[in-house]
């Protein structure tokens, strides 16, 4: 079994897939990546040829982009998995940061770092939204694993300060992992809050070893009221009806500028 995998998920033809491709091979520390697609195309399937990587077709018949994460994870062979959106790059030390803290704590149920926000294809190192989810990571303050449930949780119950690229999960601890088809925009953040209820640390590196790309056409008035709907449903799940609808309208003011 590999140490670490990347695993790229293709969605047609992206101009970005070849970049996000790139930065995995010049890591400075060398690990195992592929791609895999459940919209195949000769686009993709050439990229793939051109860098050697292996490429694999989701042909399940199961549709939508969570069971398109599944599927990702599930294919991967190797301890650590990285589920890579097309769209994003990784600086040069993502993978030699990630198997250094896994070696340090290889008990943790996930490791995930600090990302830049990529504009334009400008990286940039503070925003609101990167100061609020500073704030969201406050028991990371003075440690950069945290082992109990309520802390685990703790940074997740206002919102999610998890940026979703940027996490490798350990799968040798959790081979049967995967995310909930209960929600469809927000799948990531109910799948951390399910896991702080497992035996196990999520370790922060709180280095900016990602940068995560927002596209200003990419979010419509419907997918932003499907969006709310979805983070209301999961913040009253936590706190009930009335305060749940509360903090999910202080947190939308908060992280107005929804454009990832």
């Amino acid at each position: 079994m590999n140490e670490h995998c990347f695993v790229i998920l293709a969605h047609k033809e992206s101009e970005y897939l070849e970049p996000c491709l790139i930065s995995i091979i010049n890591q400075t520390l060398k690990t195992k990546a592929l791609i895999t697609t459940s919209t195949p195309c000769d686009f993709s399937k050439n990229i793939a040829k051109k860098y050697g990587v292996e490429y694999i077709v989701n042909d399940t018949g199961q549709t939508g982009v969570v069971n398109d994460f599944n599927f990702a994870y599930n294919i991967a062979d190797s301890k650590l998995v990285t589920l890579a959106h097309q769209d994003d790059l990784y600086e040069p030390d993502y993978a030699i940061c990630i198997i250094e803290s896994s070696k340090l704590d290889s008990n943790a149920l996930l490791y995930f770092t600090d990302c830049y926000d990529l504009i334009n294809n400008k990286k940039i190192g503070s925003s609101i939204k990167s100061l609020i989810k500073k704030l969201l990571l406050f028991p990371f303050l003075f440690r950069n694993s945290i082992s109990s449930r309520s802390l685990k949780k703790m940074i997740l119950v206002f919102g999610n300060p998890i940026c979703c690229p940027s996490v490798t999960i350990n799968k040798s601890i959790l081979s049967r992992f995967e995310f909930s088809n209960t929600f469809e925009l927000i799948y990531d953040w109910k799948a951390w809050i399910d896991l702080t209820n497992e035996s196990g640390s999520f370790i922060y590196l709180n280095k900016k070893l990602i940068q995560y790309r927002f596209h200003e056409v990419s979010v419509t008035s419907s997918q932003l009221n499907k969006l709310y709907a979805e983070e209301l449903k999961l913040f009253q799940i936590i706190w009930g009806n009335k305060l749940g609808k509360l903090i999910c309208k202080i947190y939308s003011v908060a992280h107005n500028d929804r454009k990832d």
